[in-house]
């Protein structure tokens, strides 16, 4: 296991001062402010919808009844859809019917769409009286929460990529464990001292690429690719730089360097089951690591390798909560977004402790997770055209990491999205 990763936890906790009830009750009643609309007995409702799964859900319903006890005349009704599918079709319902909930969980991959559809109410005023300091936001934290250079919601988390390695492995073959000083040409010339094969069968890989459409991103831009120009209105993945990337992984994946497209066994996890020595995985992958890896071997998380530019650029995504466009109390609405959003609420958020990255960088805990990260994410949003453009990449994925043609399949997918 990784003791690092999982005793820091420990540490973040006490040095926040006092308990985290203690923090949600003190923030709370700093909220004051009156709230959307009017309820029996002079009680002021907020709106709020939610897309927590059921181990998120009554953390968050924990700091909302905090929020509820500091301000009596305040009530939140909470709708939490757990399917991100439904979760996403309830939003797009509710603003078109002009009836959006108060408060909704964002993503960043969709934050651009939503403002540009005018789902969303900026947050500039509110942010020039607030205590929230964007400057404190990392880089990339502040990129993909705004959207034409104004802020549209308040970060709940950040995740971000690494590489997690398989040390037991490299100590078994007598490897030296990489430091994260890489690149990915070494990645994959390394990754093929793993494989492993039974008659045509291949059984072990060195490496695994994440096929997520961020993910692969960070990667296209490390190479000197990118997907969109610079204001986001036109899809430019179509490029030398992203042929070459994909030509890379397709020749990796057919030397028996990393799987192929699908190639693993279904319902299986490839690094706890050791079937892969590095896996490209996500900040959210640790805490299930741990747990499905116990003591059978030991592991590290280690930097994602740079690209021919001689940058990481650790792709990002996150979520957080916006204030929507039908909010019929900005003030008391912002009062309570506010609050959710605050550091002292979310030190208490399991998912900001370990399975995700804090976005302040004042956090105590901003080491835990991937301590490079704060200096080789990248600055990048996703515009509005992303959802079209991921659409159309995971609808050629398979063709496009097999590495035949990539020109062709990287102009398919240009070509889709701007149409």
């Amino acid at each position: 296991m990784a003791p690092h990763l999982f005793d820091a936890q420990v540490s973040r906790r006490s040095l926040l001062a006092g308990t985290a009830s203690a923090a949600m009750l003190a923030l709370a009643g700093c909220g004051g402010g009156g709230n959307s609309s009017s309820g029996g007995g002079g009680t002021k409702t907020i709106t709020l919808l939610s897309n927590n799964g059921a181990d998120r859900e009554p953390i968050v319903q924990s700091a909302i009844t905090a929020y509820e006890d500091a301000n009596p005349g305040t009530k939140i009704t909470v709708l939490n859809i757990a399917d991100g599918a439904q979760f996403n079709t309830k939003v797009k319902t509710q603003a078109l019917a002009d009836s959006l909930s108060d408060v909704f969980y964002v993503r960043t991959l969709e934050l651009a769409a939503n403002a540009k559809d005018g789902w969303l109410t900026p947050l500039g005023s509110h942010l020039g009286s607030s205590d929230v300091d964007p400057a404190d936001f990392y880089p990339a934290v502040q990129e993909q929460f705004r959207y034409q250079g104004e802020y549209y919601a308040l970060p709940e988390d950040l995740s971000a990529y690494g590489i997690y390695v398989n040390t037991t492995m490299f100590d078994e073959l007598g490897i030296p464990v990489p430091t994260g000083d890489w690149t990915w040409t070494e990645f994959y010339e390394l990754a093929e001292e793993f494989a492993v094969r039974e008659g045509s069968r291949q059984t072990r890989w060195g490496g695994y690429i994440n096929p997520s459409s961020w993910g692969l991103r960070g990667i296209m831009r490390a190479n000197g690719g990118e997907v969109f120009n610079e204001d986001g209105s036109e899809a430019i993945v179509d490029n030398a730089e992203n042929a070459e990337t994909f030509s890379q992984i397709g020749d990796a994946a057919k030397a028996g360097a990393i799987p192929a497209f699908e190639g693993l066994p279904t319902g299986v996890d490839a690094f706890a089951g050791g079937l892969v020595a590095m896996f490209m995985n996500g900040s959210w992958y640790a805490g299930g690591a741990e747990a499905a890896i116990g003591d059978r071997f030991e592991w590290a998380i280690v930097s994602m390798p740079k690209g021919t530019t001689g940058k990481r650029e650790i792709a990002t995504a996150g979520g957080g909560w916006g204030m929507s466009k039908d909010a019929k109390d900005p003030d008391g609405t912002w009062a309570f977004l506010e609050y959710l959003t605050s550091a002292d609420v979310q030190a208490d958020f399991p998912w900001v402790q370990g399975g995700a990255l804090t976005a302040r960088q004042s956090d105590p805990a901003r080491d835990i997770l991937f301590p490079e990260f704060g200096d080789d994410a990248g600055a990048f949003s996703y515009p509005p055209l992303w959802t079209k453009y991921e659409l159309s990449l995971y609808n050629r994925m398979g063709t496009l990491l097999s590495g035949e043609n990539p020109s062709s399949v990287l102009a398919q997918i240009q070509e889709e999205t701007n149409r």
